[in-house]
């Protein structure tokens, strides 16, 4: 089940997803830190190159800890750890 307004899609009852591919950059981004902020979101889709860049440089600016794995035109972040407890 999705979450129109957030792009938060639930995967089990331990573990979301957010799945941005459908939009571009701000919105993207800005619904990627909503879930991130909001919903301690872990995993992330992205498939447009500048809100990708994006999170990954407010993840660094944060010191929040993440692993970029790319999947065809596809971006999966995973958020490890971070010094703010997320």
């Amino acid at each position: 089940m999705s979450n129109k307004l957030t792009g938060v899609q639930d995967i089990n009852q331990s573990e979301q997803v957010c799945d941005v591919t459908a939009l571009k950059c701000p919105m993207a981004f800005v619904r990627a830190k909503q879930a991130l902020l909001h919903y301690q979101t872990k995993v992330f889709l992205f498939n447009d190159d500048v809100s990708l860049y994006n999170f990954c440089q407010y993840l660094d600016k944060q010191s929040i800890l993440y692993k970029k794995n790319a999947m065809n035109s596809t971006f999966q972040i995973d958020v490890l750890q971070n010094e703010r407890n997320i």
